[in-house]
């Protein structure tokens, strides 16, 4: 079982990554449409609020079960992986390079959304994840 604070720190990171997954900016196309910097400015600047030492310190607590703390060691790692790519994306001088970077941001957090959404379905049902494999 998820305990609780852990339950609520993976759905409020969920809800702020989410508008950022590709999927919900751009939809796939053979060539991607040109991202507005303003929005692209915005979506980054909301990351960077929500990616705290406390709240990255969140998925690396040993209190989950054996079950759960592989989905937990993986959002760790990548959320800190978005803080490098957070200030990748700010240093980009050129737009053509911050479009790279947003990008990378995005694929980014499509991964984090699919572990967290693992992570508490894994963690809701009293059962063992391994237990569906047959």
């Amino acid at each position: 079982m998820l305990p609780e604070r852990f339950a609520i720190a993976c759905q409020t990171l969920r809800a702020h990554l989410s508008p950022l997954c590709a999927s919900e900016i751009d939809p796939p196309e053979i060539e991607p449409p040109e991202i507005e910097p303003d929005v692209a400015a915005r979506l980054v600047t909301n990351l960077s609020g929500i990616l705290t030492p406390e709240a990255i310190a969140t998925f690396s607590s040993g209190d989950l079960g054996a079950e759960l703390r592989p989905y937990s060691v993986e959002v760790h790692k990548e959320l800190r992986l978005m803080q490098m790519d957070v200030a990748r994306w700010r240093a980009a001088r050129q737009e053509a390079t911050r479009r790279s970077r947003l990008a990378e941001i995005q694929t980014r957090s499509d991964r984090l959304v699919n572990y967290l959404d693992a992570l508490l379905q894994s963690g809701a049902s009293p059962e063992s994840p391994s237990a569906d494999k047959d």
